[in-house]
């Protein structure tokens, strides 16, 4: 059974398109996809915060107080020419395949210095986490963090809406085509959160007519309301038994999103797949896959809901329920249920 069509959800609510027109990204190193603004704002809120608190805990720690007499539209005009025009960028958190920027300027008017931690999204500045202006330069050195980059290799001078980050044409995944492996089978996903084609050989090079009617079929695609809440439903069940099962001593799960970079390795080359028929007649498979992190290994499981389209039974898809990642070797082989239908028992 191939599928043709390609599936997105937003990484915040796991709402399902079929459209990548409307899925929106802020980020150039990942492609974490969301379907509005407000999932984008959900999703990054917990990483916010953590600046926040970060940056107060430092001025604590180097007893550093600081009260500028800057009105609204000065302080904003700050903020502008610290992105438009910033005398230092740093690049973190390319070690988990993550990318942050921080953006240092100075303005020797005021004496002051300005920092910006953002994302970057077609080497533009497209979502800001966190600003500060200080006088200090133990906390301008605090944020000199990571890889040292040229301001003249990107594009600071106009800021992205996450709606002007939307991408109007898929990737270009030409370049994948005639892959032939046991994983087009199963399907793949990729960090857009795109299921894609179970098998996207060149057996499937169409005429232009082909691609034509092909594409106004995509177009014409919706996902039902029916499998939305499906897919809901499913991942709520999931949720509930992962937070019954899970040892305190675990992962804690506001760090999963530390681990979002195994997802597509996970999915493209598993070390065990199983296929489970649920107590609601509907198959899931689950991925599994053995990481090391700081010398230490773990298990990363990625749990997909098999569906057919509704208009044919010649089309199958992947799509994700729910991901994590876990130290507790209990935890992984209760997740060892059904049919193993690839790998080996990882020891």
């Amino acid at each position: 059974m191939i599928a043709k069509n390609k599936i997105y959800y937003c990484n915040e609510c796991k709402k399902v398109t079929a459209n990548i027109n409307e899925i929106f990204f802020v980020e150039q190193s990942r492609f974490r996809g969301f379907c509005s603004e407000e999932c984008i704002t959900k999703f990054y809120t917990p990483m916010i915060s953590y600046l926040k608190r970060e940056e107060d805990k430092l001025r604590k720690e180097y007893l550093i107080e600081e009260f500028f007499n800057f009105d609204q539209k000065t302080y904003e005009g700050l903020i502008e020419k610290g992105i438009s025009n910033p005398a230092e960028i740093w690049v973190d958190g390319e070690d988990l395949s993550e990318e942050y920027f921080c953006l240092i300027s100075k303005n020797e008017q005021l004496g002051v210095y300005v920092i910006i931690l953002t994302l970057f999204f077609e080497n533009t500045p497209s979502l800001i986490l966190f600003e500060t202006v200080t006088k200090n330069d133990k906390i301008v050195e605090h944020y000199r963090n990571g890889r040292k980059i040229n301001p003249s290799d990107v594009n600071t001078h106009k800021q992205q809406d996450p709606h002007l980050s939307q991408l109007k044409n898929e990737r270009d995944d030409k370049s994948e085509r005639g892959e032939k492996s046991e994983r087009s089978e199963r399907g793949e996903i990729n960090d857009l959160g795109d299921i894609s084609d179970i098998n996207n050989s060149d057996e499937w090079s169409d005429s232009p007519s082909d691609n034509q009617e092909r594409h106004q079929q995509e177009n014409n695609f919706n996902i039902p309301p029916e499998l939305i809440r499906l897919l809901e439903s499913k991942k709520a069940q999931l949720l509930t038994h992962l937070i019954k099962d899970r040892s305190p001593n675990d992962i804690s799960v506001d760090q999963y999103n530390l681990y979002d970079y195994c997802l597509q390795e996970t999915i493209e080359n598993p070390d065990e797949v199983y296929r489970l028929l649920d107590s609601g007649k509907d198959i899931l498979l689950t991925y599994i896959k053995v990481f090391s992190k700081e010398n230490i290994s773990f298990y990363y499981l990625v749990i997909c809901l098999q569906h057919s389209h509704q208009h044919t039974t010649e089309e199958n898809y992947l799509i994700p329920i729910i991901s994590f990642p876990t130290i507790d070797g209990e935890l992984y082989r209760k997740y060892k249920k059904g049919e193993k239908i690839e790998g080996t028992p990882i020891s």
